[in-house]
């Protein structure tokens, strides 16, 4: 995703997430995963992490019991040809066999392999190898990686680091919301976009503290992987181009997180930007298309969002919503349900006597976001 402009119709766009193929997706790693701190380390109650020793590649055999989202809304062939290309991934051997021949569907399931595990950081291209023998075509396939061995163990020490102070603050009395949204501060504080940083689509980029949108993505998951939140990375376009942003099941509902969009207004001085944690479907698509819609979960409840579940979500203008804020001088900002409820608050900002009555003498500047009818007020 590239950083778009800040104004009052901030446009938001994308570069283009991993192009699907055989030849030339970016990956991750499934090697191993941070999950332990110690108790000085950690405040409130003790955690239990899902995995509290370095992760080990599990078998295919295996693969539902760990929540593997993509791979749990395929067909039983198209799980087959999950666990043989997660296989091959995971044991980095020479040429695996897989029991289909269909190129597309080799690097759709490749896809999913990577969606579903970040960890896979490593990988850099599937190679494919068909062979024909008395009228019989066997397809086999090999993950090529992106560095050695070295590197990838001095990668491991990174992510290692990173995700532990990611966890620092996160404690088992927190609620699910709590701790994505702990993560969401986390991603977004910590990430700058750049749209040339080395393994700029994956976790480890992330870590590393520059990245894109689909290493925004990777980092968000991994974290909510650790203390078991169902999170998913989802494919499709932002504004028109090509994206990637999340979805967590929070507090037994599921939303949207773009980590990403969180982090494009510091141009303006907004460190972090909360209209785009805990979307429901009919905010997104104002400005998101995934790729796939049928594959992923419904989300179709407001409980999730930022601002409507901190009562500055507003679905008419009214002038005494926001007095109590404005009088208070300090910056604040609120989400309108619509556009012309989001237009009604500019003209009310821009023209009424009534805000100039409760700032008095003081400079107030407003920003809004076309996306998200977000307005964001700043007292100089």
């Amino acid at each position: 995703m590239k950083k778009g402009r800040i104004g009052f119709g901030i446009g938001i766009v994308c570069l283009a997430a991993a192009a699907i193929g055989l030849i030339s997706i970016n990956g991750k790693k499934i090697d191993e995963r941070y999950v332990d701190s110690t108790a000085e380390e950690k405040q409130g109650a003790e955690l239990t992490y899902i995995w509290d020793s370095p992760r080990e590649y599990y078998g295919q055999e295996t693969l539902a019991e760990h929540d593997q989202y993509y791979y749990g809304v395929l067909s039983d062939e198209e799980q087959q040809v999950y666990g043989e290309i997660y296989t091959a991934m995971c044991e980095k051997a020479e040429y695996t066999r897989v029991s289909t021949t269909d190129d597309e569907m080799i690097a759709r399931i490749m896809e999913y392999v990577l969606l579903d595990n970040p960890e896979l950081f490593y990988v850099n291209t599937l190679q494919t190898q068909l062979t024909s023998v008395g009228g019989l075509s066997t397809m086999r396939v090999q993950a090529s990686q992106n560095m050695t061995e070295a590197q990838q163990e001095e990668a491991l020490v990174q992510i290692q680091s990173w995700t532990k102070n990611g966890l620092l603050q996160c404690s088992e009395n927190m609620s699910d919301y709590d701790k994505a949204l702990l993560f969401y501060e986390y991603v977004v504080s910590n990430t700058e976009y750049v749209a040339d940083a080395p393994y700029n689509q994956s976790l480890y980029s992330a870590t590393l503290g520059q990245s894109v949108c689909r290493g925004y993505a990777c980092a968000f998951k991994y974290l909510c992987d650790q203390v078991g939140i169902p999170c998913i990375i989802v494919s499709g376009t932002m504004d028109g181009q090509s994206h990637a942003w999340n979805m967590a099941f929070l507090d037994g509902q599921w939303c949207h997180i773009d980590c990403t969009a969180g982090d494009d207004m510091s141009q303006a001085g907004i460190e972090i930007d909360y209209s785009w944690f805990g979307l429901n479907d009919a905010m997104l698509e104002v400005s998101h298309v995934p790729s796939e819609p049928d594959m992923i979960p419904e989300a179709d409840s407001m409980n999730n969002d930022y601002y409507y579940r901190n009562a500055l979500y507003f679905e008419r203008c009214e002038f005494n919503d926001i007095s109590w804020e404005l009088s208070a001088g300090m910056d604040f900002s609120f989400q309108c349900s619509s556009y012309e409820v989001y237009e009604e608050y500019r003209n009310l900002l821009s023209t009424s006597y009534e805000v100039g009555e409760v700032i008095g003498e003081s400079q107030v500047q407003f920003i809004g976001n076309n996306n998200t009818y977000t307005i964001f007020i700043f007292f100089e």
